[in-house]
């Protein structure tokens, strides 16, 4: 994976450009959950055949060490008639497989719940105010900084040539909260940058007597919420042990693309009864523009494009992590 872990991000880097290049001026908004399902399941099918790839065995366990399997032979007992003690059984594979279940479910309910604050914001976007979106990494930043660079060691420099200068380099490139500060200024800078390019308040576009004047950018807040959200269990999914060793790096994404799957077929379900009930908009349903096609095709390779180097960084940043290097 330490091979992957360049390559990866610097996709990831260029994916970004092109995706947020394309966005603004795509056709492919004009029907959210069209677009959703489509993008759900072709990241889901990229994802899998992208485990297929991917190594098979369980890489390290829970404290970063290989568990060897112990001859039945080489197992004595002091006592011959002591039964074995039922304290000595491993309880951490029930509630570790229960926690990948919950956070599976947490990522598919996330992910529709997303789909639909997508639809709504897009439904009223004359009312939709200025986004959180570039504050994201911020938020992460501040989960990786509690939850990891706080706990590793701290190597010092002991050359004695060193001036106070280097020392300080030294220190500031090492801190725990580098990553931190990093992605503020880069979200600061973001938000500037979306003010300058916001369009001006009109109530005659968005009338303050209707609810879609609170609601929208409401809306807009709790959909980085839940971002944040689909962000934690995509990276616990990609961490989290089942309990009995380390799970392989193939099935730890497999996970994730699975749950893509379930979002696109419980929103696919979602439409198809919103088809039924909803008689007045079934040709605006089954209508396709050939126009809006090309926009969807485009957009599913860069979005595809950018789910996969984003696993690939998040997994080989964690396997590239010396398992020394927390106390």
């Amino acid at each position: 994976m330490d091979k992957t872990k360049w390559p990866a991000i610097s996709g990831l880097v260029v994916g970004t450009i092109l995706l947020s290049r394309s966005v603004p001026t795509t056709f492919a908004f004009d029907k959210p959950i069209h677009t959703s399902i489509v993008i759900l399941a072709s990241c889901a099918a990229a994802i899998i055949a992208l485990s297929r790839f991917l190594p098979k065995d369980g890489g390290r366990s829970h404290k970063g060490q290989q568990y060897d399997a112990v001859p039945l032979n080489d197992i004595g007992r002091s006592h011959g008639s002591q039964e074995p003690s039922p304290s000595a059984e491993d309880v951490r594979y029930p509630s570790s497989l229960r926690r990948l279940r919950i956070l599976f479910l947490t990522l598919v309910t996330t992910i529709c719940l997303r789909v639909e604050v997508l639809r709504e914001v897009l439904a009223n976007t004359q009312c939709a105010g200025r986004s959180w979106e570039p504050l994201l990494p911020f938020a992460i930043a501040i989960v990786d900084w509690r939850t990891v660079q706080i706990h590793k060691k701290r190597v010092l420099s002991d050359d004695p040539d060193s001036s106070v200068y280097d020392e300080l380099e030294v220190y500031l490139l090492r801190a725990p909260y580098r990553y931190v500060v990093a992605a503020l200024v880069l979200g600061l800078v973001s938000m500037l940058a979306l003010g300058t390019t916001g369009s001006p308040p009109s109530t005659y576009i968005c009338a303050a007597s209707l609810p879609f004047n609170w609601i929208v950018p409401n809306l807009q807040k709790f959909g980085t919420l839940l971002d944040l959200l689909i962000a934690y269990c995509v990276g616990q999914l990609l961490h989290q042990q089942d309990g009995r060793g380390a799970r392989s790096i193939s099935l730890r994404v497999i996970s994730v693309g699975w749950a893509f799957l379930f979002s696109a077929m419980a929103i696919f379900i979602e439409g198809v009864v919103y088809y039924v009930v909803q008689e007045t908009d079934r040709k605006w349903l089954l209508t396709i523009p050939r126009l809006y096609i090309w926009s969807v095709a485009w957009l599913n390779i860069s979005v595809c494009f950018v789910a996969i180097c984003t696993i690939m960084t998040v997994s080989a940043m964690h396997l590239s992590t010396p398992a020394d290097s927390t106390n």
